[in-house]
């Protein structure tokens, strides 16, 4: 899995912020309180959180920008073998919300899969939030 792009918005501190990844290794620096970990608490939420039950709920309270109640929300793009995979979530609203797109197809929105034959048919492609995204998305 290669990522290409994570983009947030309202996130913690960022208001907005996009992130090209290029080949290799990618490091992020700066000084304090310029954004790095709300980068990596994003890119984290993107491939991992579902945003359901409490416990993830009061975790995703952390990430709503300090002085609004605005909804986070995050893109990460990344490519697995010859796919492209965008994955879009947002979060805190009366309902979470998420679209997971492959080589541009729209394949599952909001848990429901849209074009089963890309998806592995027992699994969609927001379950089992500890299981790298890459693993259960697709088919060779």
């Amino acid at each position: 899995m290669e990522l290409t792009r994570l983009e947030v918005t309202n996130w913690r501190g960022l208001s907005s912020a996009v992130l090209d990844f290029g080949s290799g290794v990618t490091i992020i620096g700066g000084p304090n309180e310029c954004g790095k970990t709300s980068l990596r608490s994003a890119l984290h939420a993107a491939l991992v959180l579902t945003g359901k039950g409490a416990k993830e709920k009061k975790k995703l309270e952390t990430f709503r920008p300090w002085d609004a109640k605005l909804y986070p929300k995050v893109q990460l793009d990344f490519k697995v073998d010859d796919k492209v995979v965008m994955v879009e979530k947002e979060f805190l609203r009366a309902k979470n919300w998420a679209s997971l797109k492959l080589n541009g197809k729209l394949v599952a929105q909001d848990g429901e899969v849209q074009h089963p034959k890309h998806v592995r048919k027992t699994q969609s492609p927001f379950s089992s939030p500890g299981a790298p995204a890459a693993r259960r998305l697709l088919k060779t």
